[in-house]
């Protein structure tokens, strides 16, 4: 063209396939500088999701229980939720949606040498329509 670019602008070709300034900043290019893949999927992939189930009788975690939210049902009974070896960071949510568990407790119970909220004991759950958060730290287990 006989005019002048628009400066800190990418370049790109128009309809014609002559040269032209397009409404990409050099800043903006910055930004997605040495990115190799697309954009979207790194963020997907960054997201975790979660999960909701539905307990009525007595389970075991594993690593799969990762991140999920526990609908405990203690209509009828009592139900204990033992804990694992997990891996720092692991973190399961408790809720007793029936508001059941002042009469039917919620018993988080630890695995081997756990200890739960720095005690060497079970951790019994018994406050109508309560949420407990239990995170392990690689060692233990602690309840928010």
């Amino acid at each position: 063209t006989s005019s002048n670019l628009t400066a800190s602008k990418a370049l790109v070709s128009d309809a014609s396939g002559k040269v032209a300034a397009s409404s990409v900043t050099s800043t903006e290019l910055g930004y997605v500088s040495g990115v190799t893949s697309a954009i979207q999927t790194q963020i997907d992939g960054k997201q975790k999701a979660v999960a909701i189930e539905n307990v009525s009788n007595s389970i075991t975690l594993s690593s799969a229980y990762d991140q999920r939210v526990l609908l405990a049902n203690t209509t009828s009974s009592a139900i204990s939720i033992t804990g694992f070896a997990a891996t720092a960071g692991f973190q399961v949510t408790i809720i007793d949606y029936t508001g059941n568990s002042n009469v039917n407790y919620i018993t988080f119970v630890r695995s081997g040498s756990q200890k739960i909220q720095g005690l060497a004991s079970d951790y019994v759950m018994k406050a109508s329509f309560g949420t407990w958060v239990f995170t392990f730290d690689g060692t233990d287990w602690w309840v928010s």
